[in-house]
């Protein structure tokens, strides 16, 4: 079974980027017993008006420590 979850926020929102970071971390890792075969986190780029998916064949925890998706968190 899988866990779905997400976090939207406007730019000029009272969330403090980091905070909204760390918390989208802390809900990936808290799903992990939801999808330990895979997992997957999908960011929108306002730039390229476009939405960003980054996925695979490992836990959550390991797609974290991915340098996708720390270039990613640090794009923000």
């Amino acid at each position: 079974m899988c866990g779905i979850f997400g976090i939207i926020a406007k730019k000029n929102s009272q969330y403090n980027l980091d905070s909204l970071k760390n918390t989208l971390k802390k809900i990936a890792l808290l799903s992990e017993s939801r999808g330990k075969d895979s997992s997957g986190l999908a960011f929108r780029n306002e730039i390229n008006r476009s939405i960003d998916v980054f996925k695979g064949p490992i836990p959550i925890s390991e797609l974290l420590k991915s340098d996708e998706i720390n270039k990613e968190f640090n794009s923000y």
